[in-house]
């Protein structure tokens, strides 16, 4: 999570603004509450011009992270249908880092070599009953994380979770452990896929054998 403040030199509003840290800058739309906010009635400048250019988020990009440390203004920008020309003042943008909940990797979940971890996840659990997760589960370009239903949304010291998504680690070992032993009383719903295809294909063989005796007697 970011606060952004408003480009404009007569504007002096913050705009908060969420980044996923797994999502490329470059793809357009990561900052509509600044567009919104751009020329709106609660900005301190209301520029038609400059709100046009305000929607192009890659040119909000640019104002909002240049390359250089300091911050820098961003060269004229010709609007389309627009023969004037406008210079963004210097952008502000103080850090506020989203909690990154608890990533699964080796270190916390049965990892099969060769299958995606989300293969041996509970995804049944996820919705509501006995058996339900009591976090959230989040996958992202095959990044798997857990989230508290608390989650404060703010990273913790050094960008690790926060206190809640850092206090989900025992009920996600008792997770991973049903996930990495897979017990034949084990009800359906508490199963992952791979768990599932392997109880299909016990009762495949079973079925196979069953008709195999039939035909010799």
């Amino acid at each position: 999570m970011w606060e952004v403040r408003c480009p404009h030199e007569e504007c002096e509003a913050w705009v908060k603004i969420g980044i996923k840290s797994r999502i490329p800058l470059s793809i357009s739309g990561h900052f509509t509450n600044l567009e919104a906010h751009v020329g709106s009635k609660t900005c301190g400048r209301t520029s038609s011009g400059l709100q046009m250019v305000a929607q192009n988020s890659r040119i909000a990009l640019a104002s909002l992270f240049p390359q250089c440390s300091q911050p820098s203004s961003v060269p004229k920008t010709t609007v389309e249908n627009d023969t004037s020309t406008c210079v963004l003042a210097p952008a502000h943008a103080r850090a506020l880092l989203s909690c990154p909940g608890i990533l699964l990797d080796e270190t916390n979940w049965p990892v099969v070599p060769g299958i995606p971890i989300e293969a041996n996840f509970p995804w049944l659990r996820r919705r509501p009953g006995q058996d339900q997760l009591s976090f959230k589960v989040e996958l992202f370009n095959d990044a798997l994380a857990v989230r508290s239903f608390d989650c404060d949304a703010r990273a913790g010291q050094n960008g690790a979770p926060c206190l809640a998504c850092d206090s989900l680690l025992p009920k996600l070992q008792a997770v991973a452990s049903n996930a990495s032993e897979h017990k034949s009383h084990t009800r359906k719903s508490l199963l992952t896929p791979l768990q599932l295809i392997e109880d299909n294909q016990n009762l495949v063989e079973q079925v196979n054998r069953f008709k195999l005796q039939s035909s010799n007697t």
